[in-house]
């Protein structure tokens, strides 16, 4: 996903409300070195996108301004030098995603060459009229099947029969161009890389998850909620709901408004250890919550994919401080069948 660089790299990672960024070695064989890293996160409070879009950008130039201060006086940092390049990884709601697919049956056994993937990994995108051609973000194939099979190294072999998928996102121009403003003036002369959120699960996936072919991943962040169907690597089905973290502690908080102090009682009593008067008081508003957020996102989930079923695995991603409760309220609606089980699971297997 980072390409192959040889060096020092520096990564943002864009949220709906919080912006994280490190500089790391990419130079090893192995896995890379995470040598400086921070994040800034919004406060729970109500603001519109505006607002939320120029605090975003502020608190990646915080978290980069302090990452890159860090590194230089670093002793690794001084004797490497400022990071080469730079990558962004942009999340809901800021971006939207999906894949293509595509297939051309040659008229005999053929030698598979750059130009004949590029032609039809082509049909495969233009076939994608949903995403906004004006602002994309990134394009790419994700997978080659030469004779309907899956295949890492296509050029130069042979096939009567060539498949391609693709993914593609496009992304708010006027939330991009901030975000490539800052990491210009974080790091002068160096053009930013920018990736989608999904593309970023779907190599996580893939490359490190053990796992069935077909999964759902589940992303919440402050804002919103990304959920995507993948069967072989092709996202089949992508949604955006506008259901998120700071949306929930506010249900939970009713007319005591959102705090950072419910955020972290509600830590305590996911942990079960948490009593008294407050305690009680919340696990009362969390048992009034969970019908609704079923029905919320049951019937989102429902809407989006039609009569199809989804896949039984469910990968769920979230502050970790509701991802256990989360991992509860989802295991009562029964995805695969699009019906909500309000007295128990919905037999998915949950990586949380």
């Amino acid at each position: 996903m980072f390409g192959k660089s040889n060096g020092i790299i520096a990564v943002a990672d864009i949220g709906s409300a919080s912006a994280g960024f490190a500089v790391i070695d990419a130079s090893g064989k192995g896995s890379a070195t995470v040598l400086a890293a921070e994040r800034a996160i919004l406060p729970l409070e109500e603001r519109n996108r505006e607002q939320t879009m120029s605090g975003v950008v502020r608190m990646l130039s915080d978290a980069g301004g302090q990452v890159l201060k860090k590194y230089a006086n670093s002793a690794i940092g001084r004797q490497r030098g400022t990071p080469g390049e730079v990558y962004a990884v942009i999340r809901a709601p800021w971006t939207r995603a999906s894949a293509g697919h595509a297939e051309r049956l040659l008229e005999k056994e053929m030698i598979i060459s750059k130009d004949m993937i590029t032609s039809v990994a082509q049909q495969a995108l233009e076939k994608d009229t949903e995403l906004d051609r004006a602002n994309m973000l990134d394009t790419c194939v994700i997978r080659v099947e030469l004779n309907e099979y899956p295949t890492g190294k296509p050029l130069g072999k042979r096939a009567h029969r060539l498949g391609v998928i693709t993914f593609e996102s496009d992304c708010d121009p006027i939330f991009k161009k901030q975000i490539v403003d800052t990491l210009t003036m974080l790091l002068p002369g160096r053009e930013p890389r920018l990736r989608s959120g999904a593309r970023a699960y779907l190599t996580v996936a893939q490359e490190e998850l053990h796992h069935p072919s077909a999964y759902v991943i589940i992303d919440m962040v402050s804002e919103a909620t990304t959920c995507m169907a993948v069967r072989d690597g092709i996202i089949t089905h992508h949604a955006i709901i506008p259901e998120g973290v700071r949306t929930i502690i506010r249900r939970i908080a009713g007319e005591k408004g959102m705090s950072e102090e419910m955020l972290n009682l509600m830590r305590m009593v996911v942990a079960d250890s948490c009593s008294g008067e407050a305690c009680d008081a919340l696990n009362t508003a969390l048992a009034k919550v969970e019908p609704d957020l079923v029905r919320i996102f049951g019937e989102a989930v429902g809407g989006f994919v039609g009569k199809t079923r989804l896949p039984d695995t469910l990968i769920v991603t979230a502050h970790p401080d509701i991802t256990p409760w989360l991992g509860h309220v989802f295991s009562r609606i029964d995805f695969a069948q699009f019906t909500v089980t309000m007295d128990g699971g919905a037999g998915y297997e949950q990586w949380l």
